[in-house]
């Protein structure tokens, strides 16, 4: 199986889902899966049909306060995505808040690994350094 990951998120417009299932049914078996940015996960009742041809990334990059995060983990793991991102920079608190909801709907998705990132880009405060 392909590590490859398509990313769906310069899909946009009227048609963004239909163009996302499109491009998926075109890589069904070819790729790991397929990332969607909140601009198209905020349209769930699509993701069972993307779920057919991969597995999926949400990428909200949560960072929040951990009520917060909690919350919007448990919204988004009965969609079915296979990896959600949270900033870890966010703070302990609000991953264990992260981790405490993935667990409590672990029933619905026990495949789910809730991933962090951490810096994603250049950050006035890293001196414009990216970690590695």
């Amino acid at each position: 199986m392909s590590k490859i990951i398509v990313a769906l998120d310069n899909i946009c417009g009227g048609k963004a889902w239909e163009d996302a299932v499109a491009l998926a049914q075109k890589l069904s078996g070819k790729v790991w899966g397929f990332k969607v940015n909140d601009a198209l996960h905020s349209g769930h009742y699509w993701s069972a049909r993307l779920n057919r041809h991969g597995k999926l990334m949400f990428d909200p990059k949560l960072y929040d306060i951990p009520n917060t995060m909690g919350n919007t983990i448990s919204r988004l793991i009965p969609y079915g995505p296979d990896f959600i991102t949270v900033h870890a920079s966010a703070g302990e608190e609000a991953l264990k808040a992260a981790v405490e909801a993935a667990g409590k709907q672990a029933g619905r998705n026990p495949d789910l690994i809730p991933c962090r990132l951490y810096i994603l880009s250049k950050h006035p405060t890293r001196g414009g350094r990216t970690p590695t």
